[in-house]
């Protein structure tokens, strides 16, 4: 018999992943080879030649798993911690590099749910009520850098989910009240952004 394990023990398990400093995970030497402009003998050879320990790929395999189960609850509940965890991690200095590494899994997480999971219009619900709230947050922080790219992210889910049949509404309502609160804001190239974002959201 499976065991089932209770949502509150994996939110609990992810959560202890996500606290480690997302920082930490870049001072590793690792040698990637899309990386480089040139190859030495010695760099294939050197010592403790090991990627970084990266919490946010724990975190992605922990909820892909739960993808494959069609756990509901826990897929949801894993891309909320998820954000959280990116919105918790941001700053001025890591905008853009935190941004490309957390959004691109939540992509991945959404295009195999897309596929595989029987429940990708709940989940599609939860993502695309969710872009409001945190890009209004990233302009009120003053992270502009993070909040162009996690909207350009966001459009690309949307064009995901308008070729499966997957309703827009949602993101471009969100992507219309992001637009006046940047505009009100002073942001007139965040607002523009939004506004050809939710323009060529289905072509």
């Amino acid at each position: 018999m499976t065991e089932i394990v209770p949502c509150t023990d994996f939110i609990k398990r992810l959560q202890e992943l996500l606290t480690i400093p997302v920082h930490e995970t870049h001072k590793s030497t690792y040698l990637n080879l899309n990386e480089v402009e040139g190859l030495q003998y010695e760099d294939l050879v050197r010592d403790h030649d090991l990627p970084p320990n990266d919490p946010t790929e724990l975190a992605f395999e922990l909820i892909l798993t739960e993808v494959q189960k069609e756990h509901l609850d826990k897929v949801i509940s894993g891309l909320n911690e998820f954000l959280k965890s990116y919105l918790r991690n941001l700053n001025r200095d890591n905008q853009a590099q935190l941004t490309n590494q957390y959004c691109k899994r939540v992509v991945y997480l959404f295009r195999r749910s897309l596929n595989t999971f029987c429940y990708s219009e709940e989940v599609w619900d939860f993502l695309s009520h969710s872009f409001k709230p945190i890009c209004i947050y990233l302009l009120q922080q003053g992270l502009q850098v993070a909040c162009e790219m996690f909207w350009g992210f966001a459009s690309q889910m949307g064009k995901l989910a308008a070729k499966h049949n997957l309703h827009t509404d949602s993101l471009q309502r969100s992507l219309r009240i992001f637009e006046v609160f940047a505009e009100e804001n002073g942001c007139q190239d965040l607002a523009s952004h939004a506004r050809n974002l939710r323009h060529n959201l289905e072509n």
